[in-house]
């Protein structure tokens, strides 16, 4: 999309370098990570199933740095009972549990990270079925529960902090999905009870949450537009998809049409998915939109977008254009990799550090496989192994042989988070399922290129969530986001990382801040983590 300023990469943006043998890898190392949590539905019982509704649905993680010692921490959130957090201790891939985490009372589903009243410190947004709680970090105190009454009380899904208005206080979107009611039951064609088809149920106006600055948060989307248009949602984003310097909101929505809600720069927002090529597949269709991830993966320095879907329909990329985006699922490989499974959470990163993006989906049924009756255990009927994508300058291919422990072990996959756990410079991931463990997966792929992962705060220490990072390297540009906020239920490593190929050098580094202003700094080495702060005009490691 020509809208966004920035030099073009050259076609095939850092192929120099890239090892014959580079392969995302991924080891299951849950059992030794320290990280033991299972989730649990809670209504039914004994695995088996009540048919509530937000049981299937899973829930999300997020891995974050609460204690500010350049580690990232977990936390996992419970469907029917208590969340858990783990501090990151190390050496390697080490958990260890830490209290202090309140009850909400929800049924939880999502959670994203943010410095929401802007002391320094990354708090905590959970929503769920039932009231949304806002967790503040109280440092060694562990979190409390906000006492401010404003959240919603209904089905909340994914959430994303951002600053919308360019004011320097992050906001807040959340998604909701339904209006369900737990006593609403639905049938197979088989005349058996199953989960509801999402048609079943009408969606639910999204919500956003403008920060007042004064521990506050006032709910804006009636004023803005947003309420205008309710849907099924579940993923969303925040970023500047038009170029224009503010901050837009792109939402997966289940069965229908997505939304991509434009910033006029007034406090308003337009819907334009449509108009710019977002709304629908290439063919047209509305599509189960549940995991959300943007990346660079046509190598021209703009962010493309990733969507996750149903069965029997693509998990479709949307390339930006510079007048939109067009569908270019089947151009990339998509046309038939994961057509038969049924995706949620999504990472892209550069995991084998080759120059290009790769994609893990976490995939997991939401209905029994035709002509199945429940059995015990009756989870395993919706289990399916995640999809991990090999991505190249034209398309992804199945990588899914090098990691069995992660494609192969088949569960009901929902939340995905990726981040650098163990200090290494590979992205690591997180994997939450329904009525399952969380798994921990150490990247252990072959590679012999370097990384470089960039963190963008503004002057008070507040991560900028809307940062775009670029770098200027011997083989052309690459573009990163700064932002956790993607996937689905889930919030990532919030730096931006870049895998560079052996023979590759950094030349130079430049940070879009969120409210679209520029700034440029000296080339980092590769291989550390830096920390760029807005009118510093150095780089701190």
């Amino acid at each position: 999309m020509s809208f966004a300023t920035g030099c073009l990469v050259v076609a095939g943006a850092l192929s120099g370098g890239i090892a014959a043998a580079a392969q995302p890898r991924f080891a299951d190392v849950t059992s030794t990570a320290g990280a033991a949590f299972t989730h649990h539905t809670g209504r039914g019982g004994d695995g088996r199933p009540a048919y509530f509704m937000p049981e299937i649905m899973g829930s999300g993680v997020a891995l974050f740095d609460r204690d500010a010692d350049g580690d990232l921490d977990l936390y996992l959130v419970q469907g029917e009972g208590a969340d858990r957090f783990f501090e990151n201790r190390g050496p390697g891939i080490r958990f260890v549990e830490s209290a202090g985490i309140p009850a909400t009372g929800a049924y939880g589903m999502g959670v994203a990270a943010g410095d929401a009243d802007g002391d320094g410190d990354l708090d905590l947004f959970r929503t769920g079925y039932g009231p949304d709680a806002l967790l503040l970090n109280s440092g060694p105190d562990g979190f409390r529960v906000s006492e401010e009454e404003f959240w919603d009380d209904g089905w909340g899904a994914s959430a994303a902090f951002c600053d919308y208005d360019a004011d320097g206080r992050l906001d807040l979107f959340v998604t909701r999905y339904m209006d369900y009611d737990e006593d609403f039951r639905c049938f197979a064609a088989t005349g058996e009870e199953d989960y509801c088809n999402p048609t079943d149920v009408p969606g639910l106006p999204d919500l956003l949450y403008r920060n007042t600055g004064d521990g506050r948060f006032v709910e804006v989307g009636r004023e803005t537009g947003i309420a205008a248009l309710p849907a099924r949602g579940l993923g969303v984003v925040c970023h500047d998809f038009t170029g224009d310097g503010r901050p837009d909101f792109y939402v997966a929505n289940d069965t229908e049409a997505n939304h991509l809600w434009v910033n006029q720069g007034d406090g308003a927002f337009t819907e334009e998915a449509l108009l710019l090529g977002a709304a629908l597949s290439g063919f047209g269709r509305a599509e189960a939109g549940m995991g959300i991830e943007i990346g660079d993966l046509s190598g021209d320095g703009v962010l493309d977008i990733l969507l996750t879907h149903f069965a029997d329909e693509t998990n479709t990329v949307y390339l930006a254009e510079p007048f939109g985006f067009v569908d270019g699922s089947i151009d990339r490989g998509l046309g038939t990799l994961g057509l038969s499974t049924t995706g949620f959470g999504v990472a892209l990163a550069d995991f084998d550090l080759d120059g290009f993006l790769d994609a893990v989906i976490a995939n997991g049924r939401v209905a029994r496989p035709p002509g199945q009756s429940p059995r015990l255990p009756f989870f395993e009927q919706y289990a399916e192994g995640a999809l991990i994508l090999r991505g190249g300058s034209a398309r992804f291919a199945d990588a899914g042989a090098g990691s069995p422990d992660l494609s192969e072990a088949a569960v009901v996959g929902r939340g995905l988070a990726a981040g650098d756990l163990d200090g290494d410079g590979d992205p690591d991931l997180v994997l939450t399922a329904a009525e399952g463990p969380a798994r921990v997966f150490e990247n252990v792929s072959s590679h012999d290129g370097n990384w470089l992962l960039v963190a963008a705060r503004q002057p008070a220490g507040v991560p900028d969530h809307g940062a775009t990072v670029r770098i200027r390297t011997s083989a052309g540009i690459r573009v990163a986001r700064a932002n956790p906020g993607v996937s689905y239920l889930s919030s990532g490593d919030p730096r931006a990382y870049f895998g560079i190929p052996a023979g590759v050098t950094i030349e130079r580094l430049t940070v879009r801040w969120s409210d679209g202003s520029e700034e440029a700094f000296p080339a980092p080495a590769p291989n550390r983590v830096v920390i760029v702060v807005r009118g510093a005009g150095t780089i701190h490691d």
